[in-house]
């Protein structure tokens, strides 16, 4: 008589490790969960799952237990956040100049202005990225390809 067994997902056997399903992956292709591949897809039985967790090695002739088992992060969705108003608002100055290139919305452009930099323009070839650019900062925004001869032409006058 033959012993139906149970075949767990990657997803069911990180559940029961209490780890990512990256981690289970790991655990397979480093050998020391065996899987059966059906259909392009990892399953685990539930035999070779309890094997994992009771499994040890031999390191310098005595035995250690493996802690295959990692806790998940205790963090909360409670974000500590830092007050930075004052330091956005009041930018200090010093004398160093930047170009902001690939510069999407400007989120680099705008830390380098906190840093105190001259921002001399940004660039960027995506145009509604280049809309909420131009909306946020009062310097030129240059719309088009770096590799293209117009487009290096106008950032050297800057």
């Amino acid at each position: 008589m033959d012993t139906i067994t149970k075949m767990l997902r990657i997803e069911d056997v990180a559940k029961k490790l209490n780890v990512s399903q990256k981690s289970v992956r790991r655990y397979i292709h480093a050998g020391k969960i065996k899987s059966n591949k059906i259909g392009g897809v990892h399953r685990v039985e539930e035999s070779e799952l309890q094997y994992f967790l009771n499994l040890s090695t031999y390191e310098n002739g005595k035995e250690e237990k493996i802690e295959p088992i990692r806790k998940k992060s205790t963090k909360t969705d409670i974000v500590n956040w830092i007050d930075i108003s004052n330091e956005w608002e009041n930018i200090k100055s010093n004398n160093f100049t930047s170009a902001d290139l690939f510069c999407g919305a400007g989120g680099m452009a705008k830390g380098f202005e906190m840093a105190g930099f001259n921002q001399v323009a940004g660039l960027d070839w995506f145009k509604e990225a280049g809309m909420t650019y131009r909306h946020n900062f009062k310097h030129p925004l240059i719309e088009g390809d770096i590799t293209s001869s117009e487009i290096k032409k106008l950032l050297l006058i800057l």
